[in-house]
């Protein structure tokens, strides 16, 4: 990623990004985990 202005905006943007991503893993470890408790 580029930026050319470099901010307090876009350093709140990357870390939302990153704890978006954070997140997601989370969900996505959870939904694994529920799918292996329906299917052993």
């Amino acid at each position: 990623m580029f930026f050319f202005i470099w901010d307090g905006e876009v350093l709140k943007i990357l870390y939302d990004i990153k704890s978006e991503e954070k997140h997601m893993t989370e969900l996505l470890r959870r939904f694994e985990l529920e799918k292996l408790k329906e299917n052993p």
